[in-house]
């Protein structure tokens, strides 16, 4: 990825076609430069992040094959990937899975809204706060 400190690079691993859209879709409506990477799959995720580097991470818990909990606790015990923010946003909102995902390493939790407009409000609020708020470490 080229070192361009205005773009943000953001890796979705979604398999659910509408939801990427509907995702990507509210990417596009930020005020900022945004490129979406898009993965369908655990393994499509770490198999993309043997060559990119993005600055964040979106993770859908349910995936076919290796699914979003392995794949979270792949890139945290991963010593070049583990500095790598990772935003879990799924359907789930069971206190189980909020748990286990935190323990396992991620940066937050984030259930997907039913309605467009919260979906939309979500997603700006992470960017801007992964942007604009938070400092993150250097990759490397």
């Amino acid at each position: 990825m080229p070192e361009n400190t205005n773009t943000h690079y953001i890796l979705l691993v979604e398999d659910n076609p509408a939801d990427e859209r509907l995702i990507r879709e509210a990417f596009k409506a930020v005020n900022g430069k945004v490129t979406v990477l898009s993965a369908q799959s655990g393994a499509e995720a770490l198999a993309l992040l043997r060559r990119e580097r993005p600055n964040l991470i979106l993770l859908d818990l349910n995936l076919p094959g290796v699914d979003g909990r392995e794949v979270l606790e792949q890139l945290k015990g991963d010593k070049r990937l583990r500095h790598l923010p990772i935003v879990v946003l799924t359907s789930s909102a069971m206190p189980e899975d909020i748990a286990a995902a935190y323990r396992a390493g991620a940066n937050c939790y984030m259930q997907k809204p039913i309605e467009l407009n919260d979906l939309f409000d979500k997603i700006r609020n992470l960017y801007e706060f992964w942007t604009q708020t938070a400092l993150l470490p250097p990759s490397g």
